[in-house]
């Protein structure tokens, strides 16, 4: 018998973003205001790839 894994994972939304404000640096960060509903409280992690306007990634 043998067992088969994957790393897919799916789980039902509890939070969704509605809107994305103007961002600005602070020192050597980049801070993009987020606006979001929750459904659900918890911890949330929010990650994302920048890029420019001509589609390179910048970090």
């Amino acid at each position: 018998m043998q067992t088969l894994k994957t790393a897919i994972e799916y789980r039902h939304p509890t939070a969704t973003i509605t809107g994305v404000g103007e961002r600005r640096a602070e020192s050597s960060d980049m801070l993009i205001p987020v606006k979001h509903d929750v459904e659900q409280g918890d911890y949330y992690r929010l990650r994302s790839h920048l890029y420019s306007a001509s589609k390179q990634p910048i970090a």
